[in-house]
């Protein structure tokens, strides 16, 4: 429809990739308008929407990061630190949003999605399952809020995190005070995301 938040995929052919696709075709209100991968990517050429098994979109997969995000409103990226490195670069340029789960970002790396936030809105998290995000959300924000000393630890190994769907973090606060947490799922977090972004224009109107 007119008014469809226009969302692009970067690393559509992978695992995370076309979990994202699946995401976005139920979310109300978008649709799939572009879907990248790597050069050389024996998957380019072909449509998104059947790769992630949800029938065809009349999406193909290109390998031209820098012209799908200059037609998308929003971009998902849950692919490797560089990659997502340049895409906050180029949708910072096109003022298209960034949702990023990309893990294993060095503080560098995370400085050039900062700067990137600077100028468009950004959703940055390296684990979306619900209760890495509520306990790293705690942590931070009492941290952010109160000022107060932390301690953050990783419970369990990759295996689990990979597969069992929660990579744990303990988290050690202390003080007091008010505590904002963001649980919300992949699902409604997107949901949540698209509520609040304005409606689908020229690309000089989101520069207001």
């Amino acid at each position: 429809m007119a008014n469809d938040q226009r969302i692009g995929i970067i690393g559509a052919a992978g695992r995370m990739g076309q979990m994202n696709i699946r995401q976005v075709t139920e979310t109300e209100g978008c649709i799939i308008a572009g879907a990248t991968e790597g050069p050389g990517n024996p998957a380019l050429g072909k449509d998104a929407g059947e790769l992630a098994g949800v029938g065809a979109l009349g999406v193909a997969l290109t390998d031209d990061a820098a012209a799908m995000i200059a037609n998308v409103d929003a971009v998902i990226d849950f692919t490797v630190p560089e990659a997502t490195v340049e895409t906050a670069r180029l949708a910072a340029q096109a003022g298209a949003a960034l949702i990023a789960g990309t893990t294993g970002l060095t503080p560098e790396q995370e400085e050039e999605i900062v700067k990137a936030a600077r100028h468009i809105p950004v959703v940055r998290a390296a684990n979306m399952s619900v209760g890495v995000t509520l306990l790293a959300a705690l942590t931070e924000q009492v941290a952010s809020t109160l000022g107060i000393d932390y301690d953050i630890e990783m419970s369990g190994g990759l295996k689990s995190m990979l597969f069992g769907g929660e990579g744990i973090f303990l988290a050690t606060l202390s003080g007091t005070g008010s505590v904002w947490i963001q649980s919300l799922p992949f699902n409604r977090l997107l949901d949540r995301i698209v509520a609040a972004m304005p409606v689908p224009g020229s690309k000089n109107d989101k520069d207001d």
